[in-house]
């Protein structure tokens, strides 16, 4: 290994992809970041009454689930091959 960044990413991402794919996207791209993004901004929609904005179970259940299926895809055909990748190229490093 180069340095400890590299082996800190890899014990990080030996631990994550045991999730699998899906599951990783499910938690990282709904929960911790489609989700908390999607409730923050409809606050701030409200709280600074943008446009001709009104809060309603409808808008906000199908934002909701808008926003958790871009965040599930987004993190399992990206943010997923891209750790994999950075994963499989230090470890072809550290191996030489």
């Amino acid at each position: 290994m180069s340095n400890s960044t590299d082996e800190k990413f890899i014990a990080y991402w030996s631990e994550k992809r045991k999730l699998g794919k899906n599951k990783y996207a499910l938690l990282h791209g709904v929960v911790y970041f489609a989700m908390p993004a999607f409730i923050c901004s409809e606050l701030v929609k409200n709280i600074f009454h943008i446009g001709n904005y009104e809060i309603s179970i409808a808008r906000f259940t199908i934002g909701l689930i808008v926003w958790s299926l871009l965040g599930f895809y987004l993190f399992r055909l990206f943010q997923w091959r891209t750790q994999e990748n950075r994963f499989n190229q230090l470890q072809k490093k550290g191996g030489q």
